[in-house]
């Protein structure tokens, strides 16, 4: 995943994982160019690439949120990205952080307990700035 199809274009991604361990990333422009390879054995039917745009104002707690390993360690966490529910309300706070007391005070079923652990100090922190 690169800016631009052009072969000078900075990578901004490059994997050859699959769904096991899904991350989130930021990008800083308003288009990227995704080359997809296969090796050809049709085992999968296909990828998808859920995407949310937000506000320049949140850029500070997205980066916090996306960048901390915690998010990524936990099985408990890998489920939220593999969870379509899950993930279109993670992606929904992303968009617009205010989201995030919807989830908090309605929604302690719906993601771990350690989630909103990793959640909370960060928005807490942001919204007092």
């Amino acid at each position: 995943m690169r800016k631009s199809k052009s072969l000078y274009s900075q990578n901004t991604f490059e994997t050859c994982e699959s769904r096991h361990r899904p991350i989130a990333f930021t990008a800083r422009s308003k288009k990227l160019w995704i080359q997809f390879k296969s090796n050809g054995n049709h085992t999968a039917s296909g990828f998808s690439i859920p995407f949310v745009t937000y506000n320049e104002e949140y850029e500070s707690l997205i980066e916090d949120i996306v960048r901390d390993g915690r998010l990524y360690s936990s099985k408990q966490h890998q489920q939220i990205f593999k969870d379509r529910e899950l993930l279109t309300a993670l992606l929904e706070v992303i968009a617009t952080p205010y989201n995030y007391l919807k989830y908090a005070y309605v929604s302690h079923t719906m993601f771990p307990e350690s989630f909103f652990r990793l959640l909370t100090p960060k928005v807490r922190r942001f919204f007092q700035t």
